[in-house]
């Protein structure tokens, strides 16, 4: 009995926390609906989409000068356990919830994937998505400094990043080469950095594939990969 206690009172709380997204108009999925092709109106889906037979794997939060993201909107994912993919965007000049909010992030103890879009992160925030050690993947489309790349370093098991290139400079890109698990680098922004800059990098960790958009189009910056 207290088992089962225990279990409704998880399928009442991640209920609630849907409710709370989807009132904001934002994304939840489960495994197979993140996963799958399966038509949203399938008796298999609608049966799968019980939650007393699946957990919430991808949660995206969006905000807007309307309805900008705040620290309830964080708060309510640490009912949600089981993230493993987390988007976080907002439209520009949309103002960011402080460092406190996004401490929240790490009761999700299955994260595994994150993605900042956003004009500007604060230092004070990425320190504490650096506290995130289960963090794999991580995408920040946003201006960030050289020192937010000393902290973002300390991922233990961080293999992909992906990074503006807008306030970064050939100092501040070494700093990576500290990250034990880093496998793959993608840069992408405004072309500050050379490709020379990447070589350096690549001297200092020829293990990591390194894309750099050497060519812009009409498509945007095509990343393109940089031989060691």
């Amino acid at each position: 009995a207290l088992g089962f206690g225990f279990y409704a009172d998880r399928v009442h709380r991640q209920r609630a926390a849907i409710a709370y997204l989807e009132a904001r108009g934002d994304l939840a999925y489960y495994p197979h609906t993140y996963q799958s092709s399966i038509p949203a109106d399938t008796w298999l889906n609608r049966f799968y989409r019980s939650d007393w037979w699946a957990e919430i794997v991808y949660v995206g939060l969006t905000g807007d000068a309307e309805e900008p993201l705040e620290a309830a909107d964080f708060a309510n994912l640490t009912n949600l356990r089981h993230v493993r993919a987390l988007e976080i965007v907002a439209n520009p000049d949309t103002p960011l919830p402080d460092a406190t909010a996004f401490a929240k992030l790490r009761s999700l103890s299955e994260l595994r994937s994150l993605s900042l879009r956003w004009d500007e992160v604060p230092p004070a925030v990425i320190r504490e998505i650096a506290q995130l050690e289960q963090l794999e993947i991580l995408r920040v489309d946003a201006s960030i400094n050289d020192a937010c790349l000393r902290e973002l370093a300390r991922l233990p098991a961080l293999t992909r990043l992906d990074i503006s290139t807008l306030s970064l400079t050939p100092e501040g890109l070494l700093h990576l080469a500290a990250c034990p698990k880093l496998e793959n680098l993608k840069l992408y922004g405004p072309l500050w950095l050379t490709e020379d800059d990447c070589q350096k990098f690549l001297e200092a960790r020829p293990d990591v594939e390194v894309r750099w958009p050497l060519m812009i189009d009409s498509r945007g910056p095509q990343p393109q990969p940089i031989a060691p």
